[in-house]
């Protein structure tokens, strides 16, 4: 039967139980900022899964340790009052009636509350500033997506004027709306122009639409790129996945179906030309990852030209699936 006036002495399974969950403590604290250093790994597997948990780093510390408390407590008060039985209670364990012999157990118990104070408090100042990030964010995102439109309609301006380097396909577009109807008109016919890479009928495209136009066509995607990183360098620890895929899609909702498939092409062009750089194919995988072109893919006059854009790539893309799945433009969508 313990004294409860005098000290205890812990054994050696007692002395184990607390170290490990201090240990458990510190190898999670350590974890908590292992995981800032290692979110922006670059390893396609690894680095997804570290970006994706590492907005939760802190409920996990606060968690572990909150629950680590807990136990020590739980374990503490099983050894001094129930014989060490930890789900059995014991009815031959003298309790002390005297308010002093309380204090160590109260300071072990408030200790408790506090640190799930300090994590309340840790929450609603963490919430303040997430929320002030956001409102910057957006306020930001609005004026950029306030120069979209007035970037579309700069290129809308142009006059569609096909130059008589290409004439075997003058007929066919001289009388397109706009530059981005002729480039898909254009594409339609790419087998006659004698173009047998995306990134030569891309050149092909804007040297006969003339330099003017072509600064403008070329700039207005420029643009787009700018808009979609701003979302996804922006963002971090603002928004959800989810919300950030609803941002990229009301730049996909701006864009008609022309203006999509010749973005895809900007694209597609640009990614074979640059795909060693890690910025380009992060940048063809988010937009992949946010489905910016499977609505364009599933639409049945385009998405025979989609595959062709792919199959004319093969060679370049080889085993990679930058910008969009290749099950998006399958044959059981017909």
């Amino acid at each position: 039967m313990i004294n409860n006036n005098g000290a205890i002495t812990l054994n050696g399974t007692e002395s184990e139980w607390l170290f490990w969950c201090i240990l458990v403590n510190l190898i999670f604290a350590g974890l908590t900022f292992s995981l800032h250093l290692l979110g922006k790994f670059k390893s396609k597997s690894m680095g997804k899964f570290l970006r994706k948990y590492n907005r939760y780093r802190w409920n996990i510390a606060f968690g572990i340790g909150i629950l680590s408390a807990i136990i020590i407590f739980w374990r503490l008060l099983a050894y001094t009052f129930n014989q060490g039985e930890l789900f059995r209670v014991r009815t031959d364990t003298l309790i002390s009636t005297k308010m002093a012999d309380w204090g160590g157990f109260a300071a072990c118990l408030a200790s408790i509350f506090a640190l799930m104070s300090v994590y309340l408090a840790f929450k609603a100042l963490r919430s303040q500033t997430v929320a002030a990030r956001r409102t910057s964010f957006d306020a930001t995102f609005t004026q950029i997506f306030a120069q979209h439109n007035i970037l579309y309609r700069k290129v809308m301006q142009h006059h569609m004027v096909i130059l008589p380097a290409i004439t075997i396909v003058h007929h066919r577009v001289k009388n397109a709306s706009n530059l981005f109807t002729g480039c898909r008109e254009m594409f339609e016919d790419i087998h006659l122009m004698g173009v047998n890479s995306i990134p030569d009928f891309w050149k092909r495209y804007n040297n006969n639409i003339g330099l003017y136009p072509s600064a403008d066509f070329k700039n207005y995607f420029k643009y787009i790129h700018r808009e979609v990183s701003c979302i996804m360098h922006n963002s971090k620890d603002i928004l959800e996945p989810e919300d950030q895929k609803r941002y990229v899609k009301l730049i996909e909702g701006q864009m008609n179906n022309d203006e999509l498939f010749c973005y895809f092409i900007n694209q597609l062009e640009y990614w074979i030309s640059h795909k060693y750089e890690k910025e380009v194919d992060e940048y063809a995988n988010y937009l992949k990852d946010n489905e910016f072109f499977k609505e364009i893919c599933l639409i049945e006059n385009y998405r025979p030209l989609i595959k062709k854009a792919w199959d004319i790539s093969k060679e370049k893309i080889g085993n990679n699936e930058p910008l969009m799945e290749k099950e998006w433009f399958a044959e059981e969508n017909n």
